[in-house]
């Protein structure tokens, strides 16, 4: 399975929250016992990780592991503190054997907000 293209916009000072199904014209896939990562890299030749979410550090979970269904959160804090505007990522899974599938690929966007929402 080849990634797929998919392009992000994330509003800073708002939660930022996407739910993805793996194989979604297919059969349903079990996510249990995998693990999830996802880098956010500068673009261009240097290429350095921006943002790392995984499953590891809580940023991608597995609400419904048996349906395939896996979701990236960032909270608004988090969002508040991207100081980047354009950048590159990926998203791979590692089955407990360690076969690891690139998922989906492509470019993130922040913007900036106007008004902040103080917690």
């Amino acid at each position: 399975m080849a990634a797929k293209p998919y392009n992000f916009t994330i509003e800073a000072h708002s939660t930022w929250a996407v739910d993805l199904r793996v194989n979604p014209d297919g059969p349903l896939f079990d996510l249990s016992g995998y693990r999830a990562f996802m880098h956010i890299r500068s673009p261009g030749s240097s290429r350095r990780i921006l943002t790392e979410l995984s499953t590891d550090n809580g940023r991608i979970t597995y609400p419904h592991p048996e349906a395939g269904i896996m979701r990236i959160l960032l909270t608004p804090p988090e969002t508040a503190r991207l100081d980047w505007v354009n950048a590159e990522y990926d998203l791979v899974i590692v089955a407990p054997n360690n076969f690891a599938m690139r998922l989906i690929e492509g470019t993130i966007t922040v913007k900036p907000a106007v008004a902040r929402w103080v917690q």
